[in-house]
């Protein structure tokens, strides 16, 4: 009985790290796509959270990112939020700009990216209809609270 236990508590022990830093790396591929530096990008406070969701367990990555910006230094840490499983996003939030909080959604596949700082006539000019913008903008703000309230639990 104890050897099973301790042979259960190991094998959670080696596959927690790996899970981490498999999410970290699809995490890190996700965002670096969306940076002007990508070589830059650094992460930090990485973590992962459970929650249940509808009756359905969910996992979370939770962390930190910095990369230089188009004058080529630092921009200073920011929040993100990686959710593999219901929205297969990156989540990122920045303080400041002129909505007060912006708010970036960088999905797996790059078909539903959005940001709070691009207007709707700067997304119309890149090609997205005007109920491609209603949908997505939608997605993103039903997405970013809830996934950003799982990372800011303990």
């Amino acid at each position: 009985m104890l050897v099973s236990i301790a042979l259960s508590l190991l094998a959670q022990a080696n596959t927690a790290p790996a899970d981490v830093r498999s999410l970290e790396l699809r995490a890190k591929k996700i965002i670096a796509a969306r940076l002007i530096d990508p070589a830059s990008l650094q992460l930090r406070n990485v973590r992962i959270k459970q929650a249940v969701v509808d009756g359905t367990s969910q996992t979370i990555l939770c962390g930190e990112y910095n990369a230089k910006n188009r004058l080529g230094g630092y921009a200073g840490f920011k929040p993100f939020a990686y959710d593999p499983q219901t929205y297969k996003a990156v989540v990122t939030l920045t303080m400041g700009g002129p909505n007060g909080l912006e708010i970036g959604y960088y999905s797996e596949d790059g078909s539903g990216d959005f940001s709070t700082s691009d207007s709707p006539r700067e997304m119309l000019r890149a090609g997205v209809s005007s109920e491609d913008y209603d949908a997505i903008s939608d997605r993103v703000m039903k997405a970013a609270p809830q996934t950003v309230a799982r990372c800011a639990t303990s």
